[in-house]
């Protein structure tokens, strides 16, 4: 690494509903248009052809554009495209970003805990420039309370339609 180039972790714990099955919690964590949709700065995104060897399933590649207009003109526009590895593990999901500026991501979104006591634990590992972690810090900080509500949206609407589907298959 570099003298110019510096690295930070940003972790965020969020206690999920004790009767969150860990099965509905990795399902959603596998979910990638759910995983990049989460972000509120996301403006577009596509899955392009992997490069990678593993399994379709397990591997998928996209260009993601975020609309960030906290980043200062002089430094970069505020549309910034990103190339985004994302790949199933037994827990949950990993992800690599290659964004411009040299920014570099890597991180892990996953199911910790035991039964009636889980977390979503995600964990981010940022090395970029100095001049750049300012900003790419507080992105990744600020993002707590905003996958923290959407999370828990999701996994309560996984939850009424699995009570739907109950009370049809019942009737």
């Amino acid at each position: 690494m570099g003298f110019f180039t510096t690295t930070a972790t940003v972790t965020h714990t969020i206690p999920l509903p004790a009767n969150t099955p860990r099965v509905t919690v990795i399902e959603l964590l596998r979910d990638h248009d759910f995983l990049i949709r989460i972000d509120p700065e996301m403006e577009s995104y596509s899955q392009t052809p992997s490069a990678s060897s593993e399994s379709d399933s397990l591997v998928k590649s996209y260009v993601i554009i975020n609309d960030m207009p906290a980043i200062p003109k002089s430094l970069y526009d505020a549309k910034v495209k990103c190339d985004v590895v994302l790949t199933d593990v037994e827990d949950g999901t990993e992800g690599l970003v290659h964004a411009p500026l040299g920014v570099v991501q890597k991180g892990i979104w996953k199911v910790a805990g035991s039964e009636g006591n889980l977390e979503l634990v995600i964990m981010t590992e940022i090395a970029c420039s100095r001049l750049a972690m300012g900003i790419v810090k507080a992105k990744a900080e600020a993002n707590g309370p905003v996958v923290k509500k959407g999370f828990l949206e999701a996994l309560e609407k996984l939850e009424r339609e699995g009570e739907e589907k109950e009370s049809v298959k019942a009737g």
